[in-house]
């Protein structure tokens, strides 16, 4: 058990008082509840802290040492306690965020800038990683914030709906280019591209496929423009980067993807948190 600050307190009024009855009227408890307490303060420092008898109670030797030092760690919490409802109130401080990297090029422009430029205190520092293990990071308070694709439901974290996005294939805009349609280009580790691989096979939107896994987007998006096949992307990628080479194919299945800003719920307590979390979400609502 550790010693709470209100256990300190109730000690030195005791102290002070030299009376558990008089102390319990002082502080608004009952003459039981205050004994418990002190009690429970002897359990955990392993020595009677006063000397009880029928006129009051008197501070033994480790009483008095405790005592000593009572002020300055009662000064040194208030300091504590006032630093962070300073902090809490203020625009400031570092907070970091997960957010998937091909994601980041296309989503922190649109609201970093600003947040930084208008805000000189506030910092940031990122990890590019896949949605589910930023949630997880998230959830383990390794991270503040997510912006995330299709996150898992979790009863500790507040989702804001950021955008809808769709996940298709796609291929050269120029026909002039010679493209094996055999090809297919996707990162494994989304799972959307499984499903769609199978639409698209029931389809016969394929034949004699050659499938080539590539965990980078950007990268994917250049080999389609490059004329190497298919590729499956989402329109977001596609559309940021290679709207003029690439283009969805015609009657392909497409994937329904959602993003969002996810964040702990006990997160919202400061005025930095909130602000980064207003300016996140209105950056994709305009």
């Amino acid at each position: 058990m550790s010693i709470s600050i209100e256990l300190m307190r109730n000690f030195k009024e005791v102290a002070r008082c030299g009376n558990i009855s008089q102390a319990a009227n002082h502080i608004g408890l009952t003459q039981p509840a205050l004994s418990s307490s002190i009690k429970k303060l002897e359990h955990h420092l392993k020595s009677e802290l006063f000397h009880r008898s029928k006129k009051g109670v008197s501070l033994t030797r480790a009483g008095k040492l405790l005592l000593n030092h009572s002020d300055s760690l009662l000064r040194d919490w208030q300091r504590i306690t006032d630093a962070i409802a300073c902090d809490n109130n203020q625009i400031s401080g570092r907070y970091s965020m997960g957010i998937h990297p091909a994601l980041s090029t296309v989503t922190l422009p649109r609201f970093l800038p600003k947040l930084m430029h208008q805000n000189p205190q506030l910092m940031f520092s990122f990890f590019h990683g896949s949605s589910h293990l930023i949630t997880e990071k998230i959830i383990n308070y390794e991270l503040d914030f997510g912006i995330i694709i299709n996150p898992i439901s979790h009863a500790s974290l507040n989702y804001d709906e950021l955008f809808e996005d769709h996940v298709q294939f796609y291929q050269a805009k120029d026909r002039t280019i010679a493209t094996d349609k055999g090809i297919v280009v996707y990162d494994a580790r989304m799972f959307q591209c499984e499903s769609l691989m199978k639409q698209a096979q029931d389809q016969k939107l394929f034949t004699e496929n050659r499938i080539l896994h590539v965990d980078e987007l950007q990268v994917i998006a250049s080999l389609v423009a490059a004329g190497i096949g298919y590729g499956i992307l989402p329109n977001l990628v596609a559309d940021s980067h290679y709207s003029d080479l690439i283009e969805p194919v015609n009657d392909s299945p497409v994937h329904l993807d959602r993003c969002y800003l996810v964040s702990r719920k006990q997160n919202q307590t400061s005025a930095a948190a909130a602000h980064i979390k207003e300016a996140v979400i209105k950056a994709f609502r305009l």
